[in-house]
């Protein structure tokens, strides 16, 4: 009877390969998630526990460590660092247009902001959480008119 020792050889020097491809596939994603987040406008769909519909609040993320966008009255800027799943907020500056109809939802928007901790891509919508990860805000890419 032979001895068929090359085969858990075989097996022993494709394990780590295999290994390999699904860690750099799971890296690519992560990379991929980042550069979607840095380059995409946001559009605000869900803030918090605000059941009204939402004005047009939008914001995007630079390269350079800011974060700009718009409340639907006045235009903000802030820095922001952004590393793997985490995110740090503020401090941000606004322009003090008075608008009484969305006042109370751009502080709350503005606030929700400095709470912000972590980041999630999930169905192509941007999660942004807080520390216990519970949902702060849901924004979805914002379509260009």
């Amino acid at each position: 009877m032979k001895s068929k020792w090359y085969k858990p050889v075989i097996f022993l020097m494709l394990v780590p390969l295999w290994f390999l491809a699904c860690s750099t596939s799971k890296n690519t994603d992560k990379k991929s998630d980042f550069a979607a987040l840095k380059t995409q406008e946001w559009t605000v769909c869900r803030l918090d526990t605000i059941r009204t519909a939402l004005p047009d609040i939008h914001f995007r993320f630079s390269e350079e460590g800011k974060i700009t966008g718009f409340t639907s009255c006045n235009r903000f800027s802030g820095t922001c660092t952004i590393k793997k799943q985490h995110i740090t907020i503020g401090p941000i500056s606004h322009t003090k247009m008075l608008c009484h109809e969305t006042r109370q939802i751009e502080n709350t928007f503005l606030q929700m902001l400095h709470l912000c901790s972590r980041w999630q891509l999930q169905n192509k919508q941007l999660l942004l959480m807080n520390d216990k990860k519970d949902t702060l805000m849901i924004c979805n890419p914002r379509r260009q008119n």
